[in-house]
């Protein structure tokens, strides 16, 4: 088999399984708001995700949905820096480290790089198939604080992505992209943030063209914390 026909196949495999597991993720669940050391934050993120296709000079394009599942949690390690991890699905994993570089009362920027991917493996006696992917994200975050509820999130991005199938592993395919979410804060220990994300790939093979994209809501529980600042002294009195 030339490499051309490698690398086909192993496209065509670990496309296979992006199918399957939700697509690498483009969505955004956070803002670049970073939380108070000692604090946890849970989110569940139902969503729909996919992705189009084009393959083999076809002129037809083909779209693959499916409804996905996030679970994260967070954490508060330092003023500036927290850390999150979150599993979708079958076993899409992500962890990331954000680092605050801005937080003011309207307008906040931060850093937060992504290492993610997925491993499927299936068959048996001995016959044995493989496929999956490596993901690294490097968003940017950038926070309009309209309130103290309510923050409109932004997190244009750039993914590294490597897809694999058996023992053979592509070429580096490089995506653009971003996200955007609204996060409304619903009470001192709760926020919905509702979301939207998409990445282009701008460096696959003549043969195929494909986008992933992805919209849903995310239910987040802070503990140790909360949202709101506490209330004005003039006020209380």
């Amino acid at each position: 088999m030339n490499a051309r026909a490698l690398q086909l196949t192993t496209l065509a495999a670990a496309l296979g399984s992006l199918a399957l597991t939700g697509c690498p993720n483009v969505a955004n669940l956070t803002t670049a708001r970073v939380l108070d050391p000692g604090t946890v934050e849970v989110t569940v993120a139902p969503a729909v995700t996919g992705m189009s296709a084009a393959f083999f000079d076809s002129t037809e394009t083909g779209t693959l949905t499916a409804g996905t599942i996030d679970l994260g949690v967070r954490a508060g390690l330092a003023e500036v820096v927290d850390l999150g991890f979150r599993i979708s699905n079958l076993g899409n994993l992500n962890l990331d480290v954000k680092v605050g570089l801005l937080d003011s009362e309207t307008f906040r920027i931060a850093l937060d790089p992504t290492i993610g991917g997925v491993f499927l493996s299936a068959g048996g006696d001995g016959d044995n198939t493989s496929a999956g992917y490596f993901q690294l994200d490097l968003p940017v975050l950038f926070d309009v604080v309209f309130s103290d509820r309510i923050t409109l999130s932004l997190a244009p991005r750039y993914t590294l992505l490597y897809l694999f199938a058996e023992s053979e592993v592509s070429t580096a395919s490089h995506l653009l992209g971003g996200a955007v979410g609204l996060e409304i804060a619903l009470g001192d220990s709760f926020a919905i943030q509702p979301n939207a994300g998409i990445g282009f790939w701008v460096n696959g093979p003549d043969e195929v063209s494909t986008n992933f994209f992805s919209a849903g809501i995310a239910f987040k529980f802070l503990l140790g914390g909360s949202r709101l600042p506490p209330p004005d002294a003039a006020v209380l009195r």
